[in-house]
């Protein structure tokens, strides 16, 4: 049998059966640093990674969160969807926003990118207005679905009005409501700039939300082209954002007149909702009730609530407290 040997140092040559007891000495020496790491580890110096901290927006009314919750959709197969009659698409799609250059821009987006997914004018006839819809369960106001931009309520007075902040703020709430009352019984969807749009993935989500809603079958390379060509729209909500520090009220007046008609209306739940007419010696503001009450004369459109045509014609009044 052939011996293995190994040199030492000190003694020389070593038989076979001293290696083995020489390696057994070094496996339990290693054995048990091993051990102690586990048992006994090394005391490691303790510290936080620094992370700056993140400032609150300042974007939104300290009470905005309330009236958040009031923005309705209705989605699912219970939400009415008919065409009317004599219709040449088989759709009519609502964009419904006050006025401003952010939803112009988010709906050319929209509209854009369905139109690329095979939305077609055979298929889908798109009405942008911030008219609100007339009541009556669906078959006055002559659409199918209804989109709806909900800007933060500072970002979208700013952009849509040039003074009297307190007056149009509570107009913008109005309108809301109303649009939220029709989510009652026709198919809407709600998007709501702040947390749907800014981020990346919460936009990739509501942008395939929204390509569905109108029946477009979505695929990864269409969500690629919405991020692609996104850039505009973005643009346009950080400039109205931005032109917030022109509005002519304080924070601590808005977010009174905001709790004021929350309080009013059982935070909008009552019927009907309050007047868009809110002064009526004030040309700009009778110009934006104008543009924000329901238009009976509109195409498929039917005002058969008394209160629809007060609202078009400017009958009523209900001046903010």
């Amino acid at each position: 049998m052939e011996l293995v040997y190994a040199r030492s140092a000190k003694q020389g040559i070593l038989k076979h059966r001293d290696k083995r007891l020489l390696i057994a000495v070094v496996v339990s020496i290693v054995t048990g640093a091993g051990l102690g790491e586990i048992f006994w580890p090394r005391v490691k110096p303790s510290f936080e990674e620094a992370v700056e901290p993140v400032p609150e927006s300042n974007h939104k009314l300290p009470n905005e969160a309330a009236f958040e919750q009031t923005l309705r959709s209705c989605l699912g197969a219970a939400c009415y969807t008919a065409t009317p009659k004599g219709s040449k698409a088989e759709a009519r799609i609502a964009l419904l926003a006050p006025p401003s250059q952010a939803a112009d821009a988010f709906f050319a987006w929209y509209v854009a990118l369905a139109k690329r997914g095979g939305a077609t004018a055979r298929k889908v006839e798109w009405i942008q207005t911030a008219h609100a819809p007339p009541y009556g369960y669906g078959k006055n106001h002559g659409y199918t679905r209804i989109v709806r931009l909900a800007l933060p309520l500072l970002s979208s007075v700013a952009a849509s009005s040039q003074g009297n902040a307190a007056e149009s703020l509570a107009q913008h709430v109005r309108w809301h409501c109303r649009v939220s009352h029709v989510a009652a019984h026709t198919a809407q969807l709600t998007v709501r700039s702040a947390s749907d749009l800014l981020d990346v993935v919460e936009r990739r989500l509501t942008t395939e939300r929204l390509l569905s809603f109108v029946g477009i079958k979505v695929a990864p390379d269409l969500l690629d082209e919405g991020e692609r060509t996104f850039a505009p729209v973005l643009r346009a909500l950080q400039a109205a954002d931005a032109s917030i520090d022109a509005l002519d009220a304080s924070r601590w007046r808005l977010a009174d007149v905001l709790s004021s008609e929350l309080s009013a209306t059982q935070n909008l739940r009552a019927w009907p909702c309050r007047s868009l007419w809110v002064d009526m010696d004030d040309a700009a503001l009778v110009e934006a009730a104008r543009a924000l009450s329901p238009n009976c004369s509109r195409p498929f459109t039917t005002c058969s609530v008394a209160r629809d045509r007060e609202e078009m014609f400017g009958k009523r009044s209900e001046p903010i407290k």
